[in-house]
């Protein structure tokens, strides 16, 4: 679901690195739509700092699953600036199920939590770029793998390829082994 945000937003994130200053005080707001504006204008902007990826995480703990997915998106694009406490609370969000986010927003089931778990594994996929990878992170992916949400347990499968350690490459193969085209289904042969 793509959400507009305001003008406002827009013209601040064209400010640049001179704006971050007026905009992380909106993180503490209580109106999630000013919470989700100022996530979107710091992912737009790209920081160079931990203290904003703190500062944004923090906001994973929100009740409302639209700020929560904004979070994940932005941080997705810093992931150089991640911490072991922005990792900490993105595995809080792969482990937890809300029964709020469990509601399907779209006709063929599409629920907050599957869009949610789909943001982390990029997340992550993104992470695995790193040179200052998380230790957990090859974790964090095989958590993934065992989703409903076969999107998100795909994008957690490559990840563990591009880690690419005896572990999480073992952990892949067997994923993908066990979903193969089965060809013993197919009795007539095109070729």
């Amino acid at each position: 679901m793509a959400v507009v945000m305001e003008d406002e937003s827009y013209a601040l994130a064209a400010k640049g690195k001179p704006a971050i200053a007026k905009v992380l005080p909106l993180l503490e707001s209580e109106d999630p739509w000013i919470q989700i504006n100022a996530i979107f204008i710091l992912g737009e902007i790209g920081y160079e700092s931990e203290e904003i990826s703190e500062a944004i995480s923090i906001l994973l703990d929100s009740s409302h699953q639209q700020v929560v997915r904004q979070v994940l998106d932005a941080l997705a694009f810093n992931t150089a600036h991640l911490t072991k406490g922005c990792y900490e609370t993105i595995a809080g969000v792969i482990r937890k199920k809300n029964s709020d986010w469990l509601v399907p927003l779209v006709q063929r089931g599409w629920t907050a939590q599957d869009q949610i778990r789909l943001n982390a594994a990029f997340l992550l996929l993104n992470a695995t770029n790193c040179p200052n990878r998380y230790p957990q992170l090859e974790e964090l992916l095989t958590d993934l793998l065992l989703d409903k949400n076969g999107y998100a347990a795909a994008v957690a499968a490559e990840g563990l390829v591009r880690l690419g350690t005896p572990t999480s490459t073992k952990t892949a193969i067997e994923y993908l082994s066990d979903r193969r085209w089965d060809e013993s289904i197919n009795s007539h042969k095109a070729f």
